[in-house]
């Protein structure tokens, strides 16, 4: 039985309606014309719909950097913290742990949301720097720095994927409703 195509309607349900409607046209004496006219929509939704499934994917791979980018930072600054108690333990009274991590502990830092990580990574390197140029640990605010660079670049990447996934998303859209006019 004909009916006519919903925007609600997934694309899934658009490509399939639309296949058997060129497929019947196609059978019936007449109603060729009919075909032709609506498999360049046809053509254009199938690409549209492999954009945006190859945007979804770019997204998880991205997401997937951004928390491998993530757990390396996380041990950069458990690496940091080991060192400044290693240092404290060589060097009794020094206390450089408790003014690089005035908590006592660095699970503040790795338990926070991995976009706002860099930024209390790029503290503590701060505070390592604080230090003194001549300070054993102050080479660590370098290391630290680095990981935070490549952890924003990997946060970057991931919300520009994000974006380019709604827009195939909105590409697709469109060329769901283009599908429906024809």
């Amino acid at each position: 039985m004909a009916r006519m195509l919903n925007d609600r309607e997934s694309t899934a349900r658009h490509l399939d309606s639309t296949r058997r409607h060129i497929r019947l046209c196609k059978q019936v004496k007449g109603a060729e014309q009919l075909a032709g006219n609506i498999e360049p929509a046809y053509r254009d939704l199938l690409q549209k719909q492999a954009a945006t499934q190859a945007k979804f994917e770019a997204k998880q791979g991205a997401l997937d950097d951004s928390i491998v980018r993530d757990a390396e930072l996380d041990d950069s600054v458990r690496t940091a913290f080991e060192k400044a108690t290693q240092f404290d333990r060589e060097n009794p009274g020094a206390q450089a742990l408790l003014k690089i991590f005035p908590e006592g502990t660095f699970s503040e830092i790795t338990r926070t949301v991995r976009t706002k990580e860099p930024d209390m990574v790029e503290q503590l390197a701060v505070r390592f720097e604080s230090l003194g140029g001549n300070h054993p640990l102050n080479t660590i605010a370098a290391d630290l720095r680095a990981k935070v660079g490549v952890s924003r670049t990997a946060n970057t990447a991931y919300l520009e994927a994000i974006r380019n996934q709604k827009l195939a998303e909105a590409d697709e859209e469109i060329a769901q409703a283009n599908l429906r006019r024809q």
